[in-house]
């Protein structure tokens, strides 16, 4: 038909720690953005982008905005991320 088809290649493969937010977070703090479901952290990386998304086994993220680099020491970086959709094994 024409269009374009966009697919996502594996690009780093790296730990996480990988954290649902509780809605009582949401409440309160009132600054996610509503399509916030996940904090993922891993290690500081220059190369995260907004437009990527993150797969850990079946499950994939799709980045909320860019990464947060915690307490501006370049050790650990926050992610927002929105849980969407379980990827199957065909």
């Amino acid at each position: 038909m024409g269009q374009t088809k966009h697919e996502y290649q594996p690009y780093k493969t790296v730990w996480a720690t990988v954290k649902p937010i509780k809605s009582t977070e949401v409440n309160f703090i009132g600054k996610l953005k509503p399509d916030v479901t996940h904090r993922l952290y891993i290690r500081y990386r220059e190369d995260i982008t907004a437009d990527m998304r993150i797969q850990i086994g079946k499950r994939v993220f799709s980045l909320a905005g860019p990464p947060i680099d915690l307490n501006d020491t370049h050790e650990l970086l926050e992610i927002q991320a929105e849980e969407v959709f379980e990827r199957k094994e065909y």
